[in-house]
């Protein structure tokens, strides 16, 4: 199974969509722990979500990228800068990865 930070920015954004939507605060350390945490324990419930179960397990365990991309489309260059500042969050101040 991938883990949190293989995943493309755009799909960590709809993880963090859903982990807010079903009542959890918006944390990727919930996921770099443990990918398929449920919402119970701080993620979300893929079954609970609009997409349904199995396109979450073609996400994660088949890597199946294309079924997300063809369901939501990359509108533009913000998903990129997110993507920047989420990876330098990080980093301390020297540079050095701090996950």
């Amino acid at each position: 199974m991938i883990t949190w930070d293989e995943l493309p920015i755009e799909i960590q954004q709809k993880i963090l969509y859903y982990q807010e939507k079903q009542g959890n605060s918006r944390n990727p350390n919930i996921f770099r722990h443990d990918i398929e945490t449920g919402s119970i324990d701080g993620g979300f419930t893929w079954r609970d979500t609009e997409e349904g179960h199995n396109f979450w397990v073609n996400i994660l365990y088949s890597r199946e990228y294309n079924e997300f991309y063809e369901l939501y489309p990359e509108k533009d260059i913000s998903a990129k800068i997110d993507e920047i500042l989420i990876k330098l969050e990080n980093y301390d101040n020297l540079g050095r990865f701090t996950c």
